[in-house]
């Protein structure tokens, strides 16, 4: 999913999106990779940099992926109002962007 909004992007890029470490992230890099759903190539500007893009089967595969998911949505917010699923999207976010930050001063901390 994250591909389908920023196609052309380095592992380094999904490492820090998902908050993962690499090795996992080049896992499931990899396991999508041989289902045909993304490719893998090296930046012809920096060699050590892989470039991430989906494949015409992963395109494909969005729409799919979209249906489970408003699926579940419909699912999950069953008995809400908008104003409610509103609200809840709002404190998603500032929880996650707590996460996020809480998780970047982890990583400043490891490094001294």
């Amino acid at each position: 999913m994250l591909l389908q909004t920023q196609n052309h992007i380095n592992q380094d890029t999904v490492v820090k999106y998902f908050h993962m470490d690499k090795g996992t992230i080049a896992k499931a890099l990899s396991k999508l990779e041989k289902k045909n759903l993304i490719n893998r190539e090296i930046n012809s500007e920096n060699q050590r940099e892989k470039i991430i893009t989906l494949t015409e089967k992963g395109i494909e595969s969005m729409g799919c992926m979209k249906q489970v998911l408003n699926e579940w949505y419909n699912c999950i917010f069953d008995g809400l109002t908008q104003d409610e699923i509103d609200s809840l999207e709002k404190i998603t976010k500032k929880l996650a962007l707590n996460a996020s930050k809480a998780l970047d001063l982890e990583e400043i901390n490891e490094r001294k």
